[in-house]
């Protein structure tokens, strides 16, 4: 079971057709999200870093800095993650929409963070394979007894 630190929200899976992928978020503080790294280290769990953008990696380098056991951690990798049934990821974001696309820098996370703005969650692919999926119910009104 792999750990991947991300900078996005997101459910990361590669599946074939009618594959079910259940996944559970959670918004976490930050001391969780350090105590997190910390225990899959002391568990030997693969840790993954997947943080598309350096200032991303800086930002989480300059609020850890007293923290050298996770801060190795904190590396740019733009590396394809798929979430397999037990793997974690933890999420540093930006909880303040930008335009269409924006790539905040290092200032504007310290800002943000400083503001309240920056989210920590964490995010579990889980093992569920009685959960499906009916296609034919996800557009049924309350009305349709749904």
């Amino acid at each position: 079971m792999k750990l991947y630190l991300l900078n996005a929200l997101i459910m990361p899976y590669e599946s074939g057709e009618n594959e079910n992928a259940v996944f559970m978020s959670q918004k976490i503080n930050i001391e969780t999200y350090s105590n997190i790294i910390r225990e899959a280290k002391s568990d030997n769990r693969e840790i993954v870093p997947a943080f598309g953008h350096n200032s991303t990696v800086e930002f989480l380098k300059h609020i850890f800095t007293n923290e050298n056991d996770i801060i190795d951690h904190f590396i740019l990798s733009r590396e394809m993650v798929y979430f397999e049934p037990g793997d974690i990821g933890l999420v540093c974001r930006v909880g303040k929409r930008g335009s269409e696309f924006t790539e905040w820098n290092f200032d504007e996370l310290l800002n943000f963070y400083k503001e309240g703005n920056i989210e920590f969650y964490s995010i579990a692919r889980i093992y569920a394979p009685e959960f499906i999926f009916d296609p034919s119910n996800y557009f049924k009104s309350e009305k349709e007894g749904i």
